[in-house]
């Protein structure tokens, strides 16, 4: 065999498309069954992970955005298959790799691919996450209202998000606190945003680096100190008087136990998405709907099915959480809201807790988003409060190719089962 074929393979592809990274070891004893049989059983790789399909040249081992401890083992047996392609088509995942050093043996040309697309080396210095600090005015009896945000590499939308409370709504600053939490204590915003804790009166600064996704805003009650929590993305404004007036509606009702959203404003500031409605798309359930008794601030509260989570207020110990199973980002909406009305409580609408939401992202999303945890989340939350799953599969099928809905279906339906022992989806 030609010793050129035995060197790794750089090829750029992004989501599918040329522009991600792979690294291909070739060898013509390919032994493709056995080595994903051992890799599945003995080294923790789920089977939505690892897929493999014949070429002309004999097949792949293909390894889709694995975790860098996956893949040593990968690394070591490559010797003994015929090709191994590691995908990567997000930053985050990159920037593992090139930290733990899982590919040495091929680090020059990784380092190329790493660069090309933006993966960044921590150096050893950079590697500790900062510690919990708060600014000293927080010292004392608990405030009445945490603001919490979980932010991941997102300083600017933290910072303004933060500046605009302060500058907005500066009769509610003695009776609130402001909780950032960083999803991402070793990255670039880390050490600015913990900064914010030396000037920044009632801030406290908390790094999570065990949770990822979803997941991270149950932390947020956790680490709540008040009695009542508002909830907000990185990168949403208030309306100036709102946050007083939820802190009104908190006192005038104490022991609520609903979850409050409200109103979003377009960008013009003039039109309102009041809900969600109950529909499918793009790998989402909600679609942005309009009540008209929303429209006005005055307008009384009322009940909606479901809204999107960028900002939303619950009593601290009336938080009923997200599957702790959850994995990355999506399958909450519709899911906490059903969640809440089994338990008795309403999903409501308060026409003045109104609320700017920025969508866009020049830079790019900064964290891993990958539809595969979407199927997954959705399948495990609607398992969980007993619905039927038929809707998620018909829309993710329509959305991945057969061979990966089913490798990523078939794990997820033996975990339900064992959990839940309900009849999960349509087959099995």
């Amino acid at each position: 065999m030609d010793d050129s074929s035995l060197k790794p393979t750089l090829i750029f592809t992004r989501g599918g498309e040329p522009a991600a990274s792979a690294l291909a070891w070739r060898n013509e004893d390919a032994t493709l069954e056995g080595a994903i049989t051992q890799a599945v059983s003995a080294n923790g790789m789920t089977e939505w992970e690892i897929q493999y399909r014949d070429n002309t040249r004999g097949g792949e081992w293909r390894v889709c955005n694995a975790r860098p401890h996956r893949l040593k083992t990968a690394v070591h047996e490559a010797e003994h298959i015929y090709s191994i392609w590691l995908d990567y088509n997000e930053r985050d995942r990159l920037t593992e790799l090139r930290n733990e050093q899982v590919l040495d043996d091929v680090s020059e040309e990784f380092e190329k691919v790493a660069e090309a697309v933006g993966a960044e080396r921590i150096g050893p210095e950079d590697t500790r996450a900062p510690e919990q600090t708060e600014h000293p005015s927080l010292a004392g009896e608990p405030r009445p209202l945490t603001i919490g945000l979980a932010t991941y590499d997102d300083y600017d939308g933290a910072y303004f998000t933060v500046q605009s409370i302060r500058l907005y709504h500066p009769e509610v600053l003695s009776d609130t606190e402001i909780l950032v939490l960083d999803n991402n204590p070793t990255g670039p915003a880390a050490k600015l945003l913990k900064g914010l804790a030396s000037s920044v009166e009632g801030y406290r600064y908390v790094p999570i680096a065990n949770l990822k996704g979803t997941a991270v805003r149950d932390a947020i009650f956790k680490h709540a100190r008040s009695p009542y929590v508002l909830c907000l993305d990185s990168h949403v404004l208030m309306e100036p008087g709102s946050i007083r007036r939820l802190l009104d509606y908190f006192h005038s009702n104490p022991e609520t136990n609903d979850l409050l959203q409200g109103p979003m404003l377009d960008d013009g500031l003039q039109g309102v998405a009041t809900h969600f409605k109950p529909e499918w798309e793009g790998g989402m359930y909600g679609k942005w709907g309009a009540d008209e008794r929303g429209f006005d601030p005055e307008a009384p509260p009322f009940e909606i099915e479901m809204q999107g989570l960028g900002m939303f207020a619950c009593r601290r110990d009336a938080w009923l959480g997200f599957n702790p199973r959850f994995r990355g980002f999506g399958g909450e909406e519709g899911y906490i809201h059903e969640k809440f009305r089994q338990a008795g409580a309403r999903t409501l609408c308060l026409p003045f807790l109104r609320w700017l939401h920025r969508f866009g992202r020049p830079g790019g999303v900064p964290y891993p988003n990958y539809l595969e945890d979407r199927l997954r989340n959705y399948m495990l939350g609607w398992s969980e409060l007993g619905l039927d799953l038929s809707p998620v599969e018909d829309h993710f099928m329509d959305l991945m190719e057969d061979r990966v809905f089913e490798s990523v279906r078939r794990p997820i339906l033996r975990e339900i089962e064992a959990l839940y022992a309900v009849a999960a989806g349509s087959g099995g």
